[in-house]
């Protein structure tokens, strides 16, 4: 993800639940530890979706993932995720962390399906809704193996 990225990534961020300013967007990309991916469509090269994390020492934590509504069930999430844990794990990361909405099924079954487990909850984390979070673990040194598609 560069600078030039950012209006398409508000474009998608636009359509979560939780939408970030624009200023959380350009704080992510001068962190010196963090990383994001976009995705792009082959014939437009429109962003379809991307991820922002953040990776100290030897843990990390998957901050943000979207994909645009219109390009949804098309396993950019799941490619994006790929992507993202190969990074890591050629970074000697041991662990991944994340938050997600209790009630976000799709994206649960998406963090299951690559070996995140669930490790707590935070109550009440996140505003309009008003929702718990799950907070999600993945061990990267002995979890599961990276799902080939």
């Amino acid at each position: 993800m560069t600078p030039a990225d950012l209006q398409e990534v508000l474009r998608i961020e636009e359509t979560t639940g939780t939408p970030w300013a624009a200023d959380l967007f350009v704080s992510e990309l001068e962190l010196l530890h963090g990383w994001q991916y976009v995705s792009q469509h082959r014939e437009t090269a429109k962003i379809s979706g991307f991820i922002i994390g953040t990776l100290v020492i030897d843990e990390a934590e998957i901050r943000k993932i979207a994909v645009a509504p219109d390009c949804r069930r098309k396993k950019i999430a799941s490619s994006l995720l790929e992507k993202s844990l190969a990074f890591l794990k050629e970074q000697n990361v041991a662990n991944c962390f994340l938050e997600l909405r209790k009630s976000n099924i799709a994206a649960f079954a998406l963090y299951q399906k690559y070996g995140f487990e669930v490790i707590g909850e935070r109550k009440k984390y996140y505003k309009d809704p008003t929702e718990d979070a799950f907070i999600m673990k993945k061990n990267l040194k002995t979890g599961k193996p990276l799902e080939k598609h």
